[in-house]
Formats: C-alpha cells, sequence, structure tokens
C-alpha cells in the first residue's frame, strides 16, 4: 500500500495550471478518513478540513486558488451511484468552465461507476476541455 507522501507525490504531480479542477468520486461520504482526504484536502488549501456542507443532490463543493487561478474540487458519496446529467450540472456552474484548453481531473475511487464511462460522457459535454482520468 503506499503512504500519503506517494499519493500526495502522485496527485500534486499530476495537476497543472491548466487544470480547472478535481471530480473525486467515492463510495462513502466525505470524512477524514475517505481515500485521498489528506492529498485532496491539500489541493483546496485545507477546505475540507473546514466545510463539507453538501448541495441538495449530494455533492460536496470547494473553490480555492491553484496556480493564480481559481481550483474548484466537487466530492460526490457514488454509494448509490452517479447521475452524470447532475454532475454535468455542478460543473456548468464553475467558474472558467468556458475556458478554452483546460482541463479537469477525476478522481474516481468508487465500485459503483466507472471512470471510463463519466470521462466520455464529459468530453462529449465540455467539447473546449480535456478530461483526464487520474488512477491512483
Amino acid at each position: 500500500m503506499q503512504s500519503n507522501n506517494d499519493y500526495l507525490h502522485k496527485v500534486c504531480n499530476n495537476i497543472c495550471p491548466d487544470d480547472l479542477g478535481v471530480i473525486w468520486l467515492e463510495d462513502n461520504p466525505l470524512s477524514d478518513k475517505s481515500d485521498y482526504y489528506f492529498e485532496m484536502n491539500y489541493l483546496v488549501d485545507g477546505l475540507l478540513s473546514q466545510s463539507s456542507t453538501q448541495d441538495s443532490e449530494g455533492f460536496n463543493f470547494f473553490l480555492t486558488q491553484q496556480f493564480s487561478n481559481q481550483f474548484f474540487l466537487i466530492f460526490k458519496n457514488c454509494s448509490e451511484g452517479l447521475d452524470t446529467q447532475k454532475l454535468i450540472n455542478v460543473i456548468s456552474n464553475s467558474p472558467n468552465i468556458k475556458d478554452e484548453n483546460k482541463s479537469i481531473v477525476i478522481v474516481c475511487n468508487s465500485n459503483k461507476v466507472k471512470s471510463k464511462n463519466i470521462e466520455d460522457q464529459l468530453a462529449k459535454k465540455f467539447k473546449n476541455l480535456c478530461i483526464k482520468n487520474l488512477n491512483l
């Protein structure tokens, strides 16, 4: 099993200034026991440990700065599956989503959803963006 430092190194090496944000999918509610919690909390400057309110659809949305640009993190507990259209709606309201030549990173740690299917659906909807699947 990899250590937190190994995962943090991998996450940080795969996030770049062209990334608008991360979609993080798990099969459990968000908690400090969640896989990759440490790494994602680092990416959003500790916001995970400060607040974890969900919207009416069960998405947690965090907004911070990375590389002097707005950067979002969307967390979803997929224990009951994922409605991709609802995810698309959340992403559509994210800052800078209409920018060209930018990326969104998917971190899928769910047995209920397949990251390739989500990647394909997001790529169809957001043709201006590169959708990257980060396998940790």
